[in-house]
């Protein structure tokens, strides 16, 4: 008997996610996904993605083989769970009676703050940010409702540092003049900033193919992290997409100026390196783009 294709269910098809749903259907699978509104029903429906609308559980089709959830956890959700899939799918997803493996698309904000020293997936988890506490809280949820459904097999958390890729880099950043420098360079007893203050990142491509590796080979429950080989400070990036386009870097800013959001001066209160041996020795997962320089030199060139 001849095995039926799978069948992937994107909670939350936003940037990474539906680059890996085009990655699996160029693998013949078969690809569902929720949407919010007619466009991206339109959209998704235009990639060969199959569209039902979030919350009604009961569109979600039987012979669903692997779950991927992005979204992620809402303060505002009224439910117990901070996670908004759960709230609405839960016993859906329990009673999947074809379900293969479920992953999580997390962040590395879960570590929390670690003085600028490497993270591995034993790392202690220590979240400062209001969203770094929900993460660890959704993390641990679908790790329950996961563990009580004994015909899954695997259930993986991929903790992503910060994704860049095509139509989302430096280089985009300074063509639209939106890409800034902060500068972090005040005394590190201060809440906000340390000096040599470094972030991880990773490309989309190197996280779509990290996934569909642990989707494919599905080795023991875990977590992964996912980030690339050359943490540095974020003005190292901007310069060097400056550099190969030819252009000024932009002003350095102080980040106590009143045009930084709340949001950006929060990323400088965590610092820390992200270690991926685990996901390089498990999954055989080998970065493409082990630095920014070998991406951004190759986004030039595709999107001038």
């Amino acid at each position: 008997m001849t095995q039926k294709k799978p069948h992937l269910m994107i909670f939350g098809p936003g940037y990474t996610a539906l680059a890996f749903a085009k990655h699996v259907l160029a693998q013949d699978w078969t690809v569902t996904a929720t949407a919010r509104g007619q466009e991206k029903s339109d959209y998704l429906k235009a990639c060969g993605i199959t569209p039902i609308p979030f919350g009604q559980a009961d569109t979600l089709a039987g012979d669903t083989t692997h779950i991927l959830s992005s979204i992620a956890p809402n303060p505002q959700e009224n439910n117990p769970s901070f996670d908004a899939v759960l709230n609405h799918y839960q016993n859906a997803i329990m009673a999947l009676p074809k379900l293969q493996w479920v992953g999580y698309m997390s962040s590395t904000n879960v570590y929390g703050d670690h003085g600028g020293s490497w993270v591995t997936e034993e790392s202690r988890l220590q979240p400062s940010l209001p969203r770094g506490i929900r993460r660890v809280k959704a993390e641990k949820q679908w790790q329950n409702i996961c563990e009580n459904i004994s015909h899954i097999p695997v259930f993986h958390t991929f903790r992503l540092a910060g994704i860049y890729g095509p139509n989302r880099n430096a280089i985009t950043s300074l063509k639209t003049g939106k890409a800034r420098i902060i500068k972090n360079n005040t005394d590190r007893s201060t809440e906000h900033t340390k000096p040599e203050q470094v972030f991880s990142r990773i490309h989309v491509d190197d996280i779509v193919q990290a996934i569909y590796l642990a989707a494919k080979q599905q080795p023991k429950n875990g977590a992964f992290n996912l980030a690339d080989d050359h943490p540095c400070p974020p003005q190292d990036v901007i310069h060097y997409a400056a550099k190969i386009l030819g252009i000024k870097p932009p002003t350095p800013i102080d980040i106590n100026d009143a045009s930084i959001s709340d949001m950006a001066r929060s990323f400088y209160k965590e610092h820390k390196r992200i270690n991926c041996d685990k996901a390089k020795t498990i999954l055989g997962w080998q970065p493409a783009y082990p630095d920014f320089k070998i991406a951004l030199d190759e986004i030039l060139l595709s999107e001038g």
